[in-house]
Order: C-alpha cells, then sequence, then structure tokens
C-alpha cells in the first residue's frame, strides 16, 4: 500500500528556505491510496495544516503498524524530540506550534487469510485483540490532550464483501473488533472485477472517498479521501508570576504583624512551629506577588514583517496557479526580501536581549535554547504486554519501581557509647549566616514541599532570616526534623539514551529549599570536623576541596603510564554498586558517624532527617501516592554525597598490598601491575583477592555490586587476558572504557575521546550558527567560549593530544566557528581565493582567540603551578622534585625521571615539564 499525500513539499524541505515558510495553508489534509506490487512506501515527514492564528498546527504522518501501538508511541516520542528546533522556530517567530499525530498504517500483515498471520496470531480471542490497538486518549504533554487520528487500509481479498457479514470466525472478531474501535469502514463498492477487494478504516470521519481509475499498471481502483483533522484548542496563554511588580507595602505590612516570639516557643512541637511558619509565607506571597498572562513565543513579528509575509504567501499561491515565469521572479524577489528583513529582526532581538541580560544571564538564557530539558517520558513497559501510557501510569509505575531499591531497613534506634565524647561543638547558625547563604542561593521556582516560590524567600530573606535560624536552631536542639524537609518530590532522570524500562531512570529528589539553605551549613560543619581528624582516605577524590576528577585521573595515570614505561601490564577493574546511594543502610551510615565523633545534636538532626522519608513521583502535571523510603540518602540533597562518602571511606582499607584504588564519589577503580619476572599467577591472584575483599565489605555494608556494569581493560603492550569473576559471574574485558569522563584505551592515546569530543562540539557549532543569527562578534564569541570550548578543554591535563591528526582536529572546530561567522558577517561564504578571505590565524586573531594547543599548554602550566603551591590536593613527590636551594639562575628547578616509551612521555609531568626546561622564553603561569 503507498500513501502519497498533496501537497508533495514536507516542512523539512520548506523550511530550508524562509521564502517558502508558509507554502502550504490549508486547513485539511488531502491524500490519495494505490495498491502497487513490492514493499514500497512513501510518506512526506511533516505537513502544515493551519497557520492563522497564535498557532500552527502541523500533522505528522506516521506508518508504523506492524508493532502495534508501542511502535507508535516509540516513534512519537522520538519524533517529538526531532521537531523540537521547529517549534522553537515557531516561537520566535511569535507563534505556538502544535503537532498532531495522523497515523496512517497498511494492516495486510495482520490479515487473518495469510499463512504467516495465521501461524503467528493462532486462533486465541487475546491475539485477535492485538490486531487492531486500543484507540485512546493519551497524554503527549502536561499541558494538552491530543487523540490519535488513525487511518489504514490494504487489499483484504474478499470477494462480494459486505462490512460485518463474513463466515469466519477470524475475520468476524477483526471486523467486530474495529466497531468497537470506533473505526468506520468507507469503502462500499467494488474496487476490483466487481468486488470490494480495498477497504479503508478510520477513526475520523472522512469528509469525500472518490473510487477511480486504476494507476498506472495497477489493476485495483485508485481511493482517494479527504481528511478533516479536529484539534482541540487549549488556552495560548500561561500565567506566571511577576516578581518586577511585588506589592512591597502589603508584604512589609503583613510581615509586621507577624508575632514570631509568640509562635517559636516550647509548648509548639517543630511541625506545627514550621507549618505556622509556612502558612505565613503562602499568605504573604498571596497579597504581594501578582501574576501575568505570558503568550508562548518571544515576540510578535512588528506590522511590516506581517505586511511582507502575508504578501509572499499571495504571491506564492498566484504562481502555484498561473506558473509564469514573470510572476515567479517577482515572488523571488518579494520572498529575498522578506527573509532578509526577518534576519535583520532577529538579530536586532538577540542583541538587545545580550545587552539587557548581560553576559552571564544571556548565556544562562542561551543554554536552554541549545541544550533544552529532555522533560518527555516515553511510554514505560514494567511488565512484558503492559505499558504505561498517561503521565499519571508513568508516575505510579516510576514510583513502584523506585520504592523496591529501598530494601535495607534499620532495625534498631540510635545509641551513643557510654564514653562518647566528641571535640565538635553543637552547630548553632546565626541570623547573618542564613542570610548570607540565602542570599547566595540561586533564584528558583520549582515546586517544592514548602508550598513557596524559594524566588519568594529569597526576595524577603532580611525580613525572615531571624526567625527562620530560630526555627534551625530548634530543630538542632530537639533533634527533630520537620515532616515538610522529609517530603521530596522526584524527577526522574534518564540514564540511557532511549529508555524504555522504570529501570532505566535515576530519582532525583528535590527537596525543600529552606532545608537545602540549611544543610549547607551544616555541611561546611562535617567537612571542617572531617578534615581536623584527617578522616579522608587519601584515595577519595570526590567531596573533598583542592580535589577533583581532574586530580583523580592525574594520580592514576600516574601510576599506570609508570608501569607501562617498566613494561610492566596494568589490569584494572571498574566496580559499580547498584543503586548505591538509595540503599545504605540508616543504622550502618549512623554507627560511622558516632565513629567519626560528629557532634551527638548533629547525629540526631541527621538521624530524623533520614528516617520516615516520603517521595512522590512527577511527571509532567501528575504526582504518584506518597511512597516510604525506608532507607538510602536522598539524591538531591546537599547533606547526601558526604554522607555517603563517610559511608565508603574505609574501602581501600581493605585491599591486599600490591593493589591500589581510586574512588570519586560512588566510582572505584582497582588495578595492580605485574611484570615479565612475575608468575603468571601473581597478577590475576592480588587483583581477584582485592575484588573478593571488596565483595564481602559490600555485603557487611549491605551494599550490591552491579555485575553488569562491573568492567576490566588490561594497559600495556604485554596484555595477557586475565580473568576475573564476581561470585561467580566472569567480569567483562573491554578495549574501551569512560573512566570520569575520559575515554581509556588499552594505548591511552586518548584518540578515541577526541573523536568523540569533537563530534560533539561540532553539533555544537551547527546548533549555534541554526538557533542563533547574530553578526555581533562579541554575542557568537561568548556562546563559542560558553558551549563549545568547554567540550575541547575538559581535563586537558589528563587528555592532552599527541596525535598530529588529533590536534588538526581539535583545532579545525574553532577554525569552522571562525569561518562561518566571518562569512555571515560579509554576507556570503568565503573561500580562499575570495579577496575577503583570511587565513584561520587571522580570523581567530579578528575574534580574540588562542590557538586551542596554546590553551592546553597554559592549562598545563597553571596546573604545574598549583600543585607547588599546594592549591591541588595531592603529593607532588609522586609526580616531580624541586631544588630548594640553587646556585644557579635556570629556570629548570624541577626533577623527574625521563621516560622511556611514548605513552609516558606524553604525559602531563613529562610533557609540560620537558617543555619548560627546554623553553628559553617560558610563558608566565598564575593561577585563575
Amino acid at each position: 500500500m503507498v500513501f502519497r499525500y498533496s501537497p508533495p513539499d514536507s516542512l523539512f524541505q520548506t523550511l530550508l528556505s524562509l521564502e517558502h515558510i508558509f507554502r502550504v495553508s490549508e486547513y485539511k489534509l488531502n491524500a490519495q491510496t494505490d495498491t502497487e506490487p513490492g514493499p514500497t512506501r512513501e510518506r512526506p515527514d511533516i505537513i502544515m495544516i493551519q497557520r492563522d492564528g497564535p498557532e500552527v498546527l502541523l500533522a505528522d504522518v506516521t506508518v508504523p503498524y506492524e508493532n502495534g501501538v508501542v511502535a507508535i508511541e516509540a516513534a512519537w516520542d522520538w519524533k517529538m524530540k526531532k521537531y523540537s528546533h521547529f517549534i522553537d522556530y515557531f516561537a520566535r517567530l511569535g507563534k505556538r506550534a502544535v503537532i498532531l499525530p495522523l497515523v496512517v498504517g497498511s494492516l495486510g500483515s495482520y490479515w487473518p487469510d495469510t499463512s504467516n498471520s495465521l501461524r503467528m496470531l493462532g486462533l486465541s480471542d487475546g491475539q485477535i485483540r492485538n490486531l487492531i490497538p486500543d484507540i485512546s486518549m493519551i497524554a503527549l504533554e502536561s499541558s494538552k490532550q491530543i487523540y490519535w487520528r488513525h487511518i489504514f487500509g490494504d487489499s483484504y481479498k474478499i470477494r462480494n464483501h459486505k462490512f460485518g457479514t463474513c463466515s469466519l470466525v477470524l475475520k468476524q472478531s477483526f471486523f467486530a473488533r474495529s466497531e468497537c474501535n470506533q473505526l468506520k469502514q468507507y469503502v462500499t463498492t467494488s474496487t476490483r472485477n466487481g468486488n470490494v477487494l480495498d477497504l479503508v478504516f478510520s477513526n475520523v470521519p472522512l469528509l469525500s472517498l472518490n473510487i477511480s481509475c486504476p494507476i498506472g499498471s495497477s489493476d485495483h481502483s485508485k481511493l482517494a479521501f479527504q481528511v478533516d483533522l479536529l484539534h482541540a484548542k487549549v488556552p495560548v496563554y500561561t500565567e506566571i508570576y511577576d516578581y518586577k511588580n511585588i506589592n512591597w507595602f502589603a508584604c512589609c505590612e503583613y510581615l509586621d504583624k507577624i508575632n514570631w516570639g509568640l509562635i517559636i516557643n516550647d509548648k509548639n512541637t517543630i511541625d506545627q512551629i514550621f507549618d505556622i511558619f509556612l502558612t505565613h509565607m503562602r499568605q504573604a506571597f498571596l497579597v504581594s506577588v501578582p501574576t501575568q498572562k505570558m503568550t508562548p513565543g518571544c515576540h510578535n513579528l512588528p506590522q511590516y514583517l506581517n505586511n511582507l509575509r502575508l504578501l509572499t504567501e499571495s504571491l506564492h499561491k498566484k504562481v502555484a496557479s498561473s506558473r509564469k515565469k514573470e510572476e515567479f521572479l517577482i515572488y523571488v524577489l518579494i520572498a529575498r526580501k522578506y527573509r532578509k528583513k526577518l534576519l535583520k529582526y532577529q538579530r536586532n532581538l538577540e542583541l538587545q536581549n545580550f545587552k539587557a541580560r548581560g553576559p552571564s544571564r544571556f548565556t544562562h538564557y542561551a543554554k536552554f535554547l541549545l541544550k533544552p530539558r529532555k522533560t518527555l517520558i516515553p511510554t514505560l513497559e514494567p511488565l512484558p504486554g503492559c505499558y504505561a501510557k498517561s503521565d499519571q501510569e508513568k508516575a505510579d509505575c516510576l514510583a513502584s519501581h523506585f520504592e523496591k531499591q529501598y530494601l535495607n531497613k534499620s532495625t534498631s534506634p540510635l545509641s551513643f557509647p557510654s564514653n562518647f565524647k566528641s571535640s565538635q561543638t553543637t552547630p548553632w547558625i546565626t541570623d547573618n549566616d542564613l542570610f548570607k547563604l540565602m542570599m547566595k542561593s540561586k533564584n528558583s521556582s520549582t515546586p517544592t514541599s514548602d508550598g513557596v516560590p524559594h524566588t519568594f524567600m529569597k526576595m524577603i530573606s532580611p525580613s525572615i532570616s531571624s526567625p527562620l535560624s530560630q526555627i534551625c536552631n530548634l530543630t538542632m536542639s530537639r533533634g527533630s526534623v520537620p515532616k515538610v524537609w522529609k517530603h521530596s518530590y522526584i524527577l526522574p532522570l534518564n540514564k540511557t539514551a532511549k529508555p524504555s524500562q522504570p529501570s532505566d531512570f535515576r530519582p532525583i529528589s528535590i527537596t525543600s529549599q529552606i532545608c537545602r539553605i540549611y544543610e549547607r551549613f551544616l555541611l561546611k560543619q562535617i567537612i571542617a570536623h572531617l578534615d581536623s581528624i584527617n578522616f579522608w582516605s587519601d584515595e577519595q577524590h570526590g567531596f573533598r576541596p583542592r580535589r577533583s576528577t581532574v586530580s583523580c585521573m592525574l594520580t592514576a595515570l600516574n601510576d599506570w603510564t609508570d608501569n607501562i614505561d617498566k613494561g610492566n601490564q596494568v589490569d584494572i577493574v571498574y566496580l559499580d554498586y547498584a543503586k548505591a546511594f538509595d540503599r545504605v543502610q540508616h543504622e550502618l551510615l549512623l554507627a560511622k558517624l558516632v565513629e567519626v565523633r560528629l557532634n551527638p545534636s548533629l547525629i540526631r538532626w541527621i538521624d530524623s532527617f533520614l528516617s520516615e522519608r516520603y517521595f512522590e513521583v512527577k511527571v509532567g502535571k501528575s504526582y504518584s501516592a506518597k511512597r516510604k523510603a525506608l532507607c538510602g540518602v536522598p539524591q538531591g540533597s546537599v547533606l547526601s554525597p558526604i554522607l555517603f562518602g563517610i559511608f565508603v571511606n574505609d574501602v581501600p582499607k581493605t585491599l591486599p598490598p600490591g593493589v591500589k584504588c581510586r574512588q570519586f564519589a560512588d566510582d572505584l577503580k582497582i588495578y595492580a601491575s605485574f611484570s615479565t619476572s612475575d608468575s603468571s599467577n601473581s597478577l590475576p591472584n592480588r587483583l581477584q583477592l582485592a575484588i573478593d575483599s571488596v565483595i564481602l565489605w559490600s555485603k557487611k555494608a549491605k551494599l550490591d555490586l552491579n555485575n553488569s556494569k562491573t568492567e576490566c581493560i588490561t594497559l600495556g603492550n604485554r596484555r595477557a587476558m586475565n580473568t576475573y569473576t564476581i561470585e561467580g559471574n566472569t567480569v567483562g574485558q573491554k578495549t574501551l572504557i569512560r573512566d570520569l569522563g575520559f575515554l581509556i584505551s588499552p594505548k591511552l592515546d586518548f584518540s578515541e575521546h577526541w573523536h568523540k569530543a569533537t563530534n560533539a562540539a561540532k553539533f555544537l557549532v551547527s546548533q549555534i550558527f541554526t538557533k542563533y543569527n547574530s553578526i555581533d562578534s562579541k554575542i557568537m564569541t561568548l556562546l563559542y567560549k560558553t558551549f563549545i570550548r568547554p567540550v575541547l578543554e575538559y581535563g586537558t591535563e589528563v587528555s592532552s593530544p599527541y596525535k598530529k591528526c588529533d590536534i588538526r582536529a581539535i583545532e579545525s572546530i574553532q577554525n569552522s566557528f571562525t569561518r562561518r561567522l566571518l562569512s555571515r558577517q560579509i554576507g556570503r561564504y568565503l573561500t580562499p581565493s575570495d579577496p575577503d578571505y583570511l587565513s584561520a590565524n587571522q580570523r581567530n586573531a579578528k575574534y580574540g582567540q588562542a590557538s586551542l594547543e596554546h590553551r592546553r599548554q597554559t592549562t598545563d602550566y597553571k596546573m604545574i603551578l598549583k600543585m607547588q603551591l599546594g592549591k591541588i590536593d595531592i603529593n607532588t613527590e609522586d609526580f616531580f622534585t624541586t631544588n630548594t636551594f640553587t646556585k644557579t639562575r635556570s629556570n629548570n628547578t624541577f626533577h623527574w625521571k625521563a621516560g622511556k616509551t611514548k605513552t609516558r612521555r606524553n604525559f602531563f609531568i613529562h610533557r609540560t615539564l620537558s617543555r619548560v626546561a627546554i623553553s628559553s622564553d617560558r610563558p608566565p603561569i598564575s593561577p585563575n
């Protein structure tokens, strides 16, 4: 079955040229079908069916009926992401784009007469039910409801057919099922040799259906039909809070009448006190913050552009009907003029936005345009054949899955040893401390359990910091946390590119903003106490100041490259904990807090904070029922990372001699090396003993290792493939592993890492020039430095390339950006023969961009200086030594062991210090 539509041009083609932007402007979609041999199918991507008013209606034609309704919804979820840039484009024109799903398919492969279908379906009613999927209303977005439109047909091989009457049981069930799904069959006359051999089913009314002569060599009649796509109108505006026009007089008047001393007294419980506080905050918010209606889209087009647009459309219609060359040339001239005016208008808007917001706020705004948040959750399949389609079903499905992860319920209450003493004082917060923390916090309107936007709380912080600090201190003295602080909203964050199962999502908790501010204060107290007792293991690089992913990778690579330089083999095993944060048992965690001798009041506060927690999963505007979190530390909370770090800090102590490890938060890698002189079983035995030790520790800590994500890689020229196991399961051997954002290969050349980074940067360059039309060099270079250059400069101390092909590929990104920017400013594509053409070095100098290779060298120098000054918390003696006293004027005061292999010579220390030693004019190296 081949479906053809008029107009034949898709919106993808028309959007390539702005003069064709409104080429299709019909409300009705015409289509014709005919039967032809072969499996060929043709369909346009998307068709514009309405342009008038504040909305633009776009019909997307989908033909994935081979796999049923699940394939349709999966395709639709993918298309919503695919068409996001079109929605953004129309938003710039002041219009709201709505995409209507029109499902058009063939049911030939399901027809009961075919032997393949009989073998596939059998005779059971349950399988017959799958012939035509349920047609139901589903929520594609939280703000609107859309019905699926279904149209399908095919050759059905029924002679003298009358719809609804058939002798075969399967065919009777088929027709009965179609009627139950409100599918009407529209063909009533013969389509071939006096027989009805072609049927058209639809659950939306067809305005007309004409049967005419066959097309080409086909012996079936042509069926042409006209569809009326109905669209339920939704409000084209949303209400937002207008913080610029707050009624400060009403707000201050209300707050001045509150007697906080009467509210905060010993007679009321913590929950009662905080509930009264929130009630006053909500009332103050209602009396002082107005709302305003906001129409989707940035700006409406000015009148002169609307006039040009209408003129362009009318000329196009005239040309389409007359087909005269003279009228077409006039249309082209007007369309080009309209395009130039529109581009100029958009560039002026971007420049005004940049000047009004400033560089910092402008880049924050641009981030949401270039990297929009993916909030759409596709259809989930928690069980085979069971699907969660609506937002409410998805929220309940995810909530049930997350609740199952809380397995390690505490069995005994908190207790202290009889001789327990702590050197840490009780952390009392002052009014000034709380005020500073609130002013440093970010504005946020995300709904939380507080029920009051944090932006408003921050604006009135001078008036509420005193009572709020008293409430916080009261929670500390009583060791009791308000229930509102223990109630969180969970936003599912996908862990895979194409999630389909509940296990493909990670729960991110949105907790009370007031509680988060108090947590930041307590975090400083905990870090200060742990540093004072020298608690952290040297292998842990997370949760600690002056340490980062770069410091973790540098220390590991120093060991790896040194062993490779000695001719040794290095085996690395990457261990992953399953649901690590969610399965921390509170009883074991509190025992560790007692062991490090935190203040007892603080430990009681943490015990109350973690116990009796509830959560709700939010999908769109739907919320699941409240569920209990029996264990774990909430992901998204301020204290959760440091508490988890305390919990896993003693893992390195369990390893046997000869095996090292590196930790960053819950990421753990253990490695060992062996030389040719070692026995063949030396390395595997040591590393396997280390794995067994980690397994034993994990069982005591009641954390499970994720066997499927535990991987191994072998480094060095001599790579004997050793086998490691975890409880009988073999650890997978890989040739490429992602380690803290870096792609590690056996050669440690980072070629794969830079290949992926340059591809990502190329995509961002294309996105910036697609979504921004500015010719202002300040705006465009700011976007480049904010979004593109960081992709190419992340951790260059670790992964600096030494292959010429990688260096050229990295430099080509900046050269491509400056070439496109210069071409846009001049107004034409520049070639080397053009008189206005500038070389790459000239363009980079024009826009103030140093070469990326020079910037990498400067970054290396800065890292060396930071290591010397102690701004990076790593042992510099493992990397190099310096002369304490020198009688010469030489700048070379560093001592390091020269590398034999290319891998060691291109390591951070060797390439940087060698450059310093041979450089007669050493560049200045000063920290940021």
